[in-house]
């Protein structure tokens, strides 16, 4: 899945990020810039001035907006101090500055509730199985088929789509 992260704060935070990217990257998600399209928005929060609130909420509501079904999950000090307020500006998930890794377990239980399913590519040989669960349309399909092609260079004859009763090559 796609997932964007925007840190306010103190160098703390910026471990901390990139502690969870490392974490996001090993369970097979990719991250994206934070001004485009994401699966789900992270803000890591501040909360040192009243500038860095206003900043922290600025963050929070510009990622709702970018992702009005999406997931949008905020954590760190100001998520700390005010998760009513947090929770108020449209976040689906808040925690705040301890358990990073649990956060990034109810993130991934929160897309899947909403959705978003998982989906693994098994290449070998110079063929790709994709075993994707959920509910596939024909479409969707063609999107999981170009996402492949474009990650691994194979051919469309090369790939194989597997999910929701589904098997065949898509055409």
């Amino acid at each position: 899945m796609d997932i964007a992260i925007y840190t306010l704060g103190c160098k703390v935070n910026q471990v901390e990020t990139q502690a969870m990217e490392r974490e996001l990257l090993g369970r097979g998600h990719r991250l994206v810039d934070f001004d485009g399209p994401a699966d789900a928005y992270i803000v890591n929060t501040c909360t040192v001035t009243a500038v860095s609130d206003k900043k922290c909420r600025n963050i929070i509501r510009r990622a709702r907006k970018r992702a009005p079904d999406g997931v949008v999950a905020v954590c760190g000090c100001y998520a700390q101090t005010g998760p009513e307020a947090v929770a108020a500006l449209g976040a689906d998930l808040v925690s705040g500055s301890a358990g990073r890794m649990a956060f990034l377990d109810r993130l991934e239980g929160l897309l899947k509730a909403k959705g978003y399913e998982e989906c693994v590519a098994y290449i070998a040989d110079g063929q790709c199985n994709v075993v994707v669960s959920g509910d596939l349309q024909d479409s969707d399909m063609l999107v999981v088929q170009e996402v492949v092609m474009e990650q691994t260079g194979l051919s469309a004859e090369k790939i194989k789509i597997i999910g929701s009763g589904k098997e065949q090559p898509v055409e």
